[in-house]
């Protein structure tokens, strides 16, 4: 879901659609609207987009470049690959996800130096996301029924007026399922866009800060090309930045296929 969405948060054909002359205002907006509609305008059917990456930790830095593509329906439903293509000993590192209708999503891992796909458990989403600062739980679309919102008040995110508003999960499943306790986005409702997501552990405290930054205009979609995701417990931080990115793009379908993640792409 924040990986995705941090890629590829759609805006102004979407947000003329709730309404003449921008939509709905944002004080008629329950919490969890806020959210869901700043994140169900993110749904660009096909898009490939190439990534540029930093990881950084303490002082030392890597580069990693990945190519992210996908193919979204409604809600609950889409496909996405995430392929690193470099540094060498990560080409080909690939992360295939699937959810179909709301159902229980499928996630591999192929890793080519061990030549074997590995399916990720639903205890293993809250594990690194290949070295970076995303977790596995964090590609997956949202499962707004599953949580509880709370509207904590204004905030300001670097001179931006923002809502804060607070996801918690609703249910003992929906604790179960998730790593984390709780979520606060701090919306834009001007733009209707999430600027900045804080999660938390299991414990309470502050575990991730994710910062989005930079709307790019392409075609009908505005949509993120940077993203900071911040471990604040570590200080580990990963850094993706869009090189190149290409909506409403032909992409076969037998690019999402356990089968493929072998395949050189």
């Amino acid at each position: 879901m924040r990986l995705w969405y941090v890629l590829t948060v759609a805006g102004a054909a979407a947000i003329t659609a709730l309404g003449s002359g921008g939509g709905i205002a944002a004080q008629t907006l329950s919490p969890r609207s806020l959210v869901e509609t700043a994140y169900e305008q993110k749904r660009v059917p096909r898009m490939r987009t190439e990534i540029r990456m930093t990881i950084v930790d303490g002082g030392r830095q890597w580069q990693r470049t990945a190519t992210l593509e996908a193919k979204q329906g409604k809600t609950g439903t889409q496909v996405q690959r995430f392929t690193f293509r470099t540094p060498a000993d990560l080409a080909g590192s690939s992360v295939l996800t699937e959810e179909e209708g709301g159902g229980d999503p499928a996630q591999w891992v192929y890793i080519p130096a061990y030549h074997t796909v590995r399916r990720i458990a639903a205890s293993q989403r809250g594990e690194a996301y290949l070295g970076t600062d995303y977790f596995y739980e964090d590609v997956l679309d949202r499962r707004w029924n599953d949580y509880a919102y709370k509207d904590l008040g204004r905030d300001t995110v670097d001179g931006v007026s923002v809502t804060r508003v607070e996801a918690a999960p609703a249910s003992e499943e929906a604790r179960r399922a998730s790593p984390y306790s709780r979520t606060i986005y701090f919306v834009d409702p001007a733009r209707k866009v999430v600027v900045r997501e804080e999660y938390f552990d299991a414990a309470g405290k502050l575990l991730k800060r994710l910062t989005n930054a930079t709307l790019g205009h392409y075609g009908r979609y505005q949509l993120w090309d940077e993203a900071t995701m911040e471990n604040v417990q570590t200080g580990h931080q990963t850094i993706s930045k869009v090189t190149k990115r290409e909506v409403d793009v032909a992409i076969p379908d037998d690019t999402f296929t356990v089968r493929a993640l072998k395949r050189p792409r």
